[in-house]
């Protein structure tokens, strides 16, 4: 493995995701599934904040 790739892999920044939408979207299947899939990577952070009606 090159030394760029050993140090890149060392740095594990974590990118933050703000979702910014309606409590019943939020909870949707399809996004529960997106937001599940971004966070099995480990290289991002899901921050969720409801909008109200």
């Amino acid at each position: 493995m090159a030394t760029a790739e050993k140090d890149c892999r060392r740095l594990s920044i974590k990118i933050t995701i703000g979702v910014c939408v309606m409590d019943k979207k939020a909870s949707s299947g399809p996004m529960l599934q997106i937001l599940e899939r971004l966070q099995a990577f480990g290289e991002f952070e899901v921050i969720s904040s409801p909008i109200l009606e």
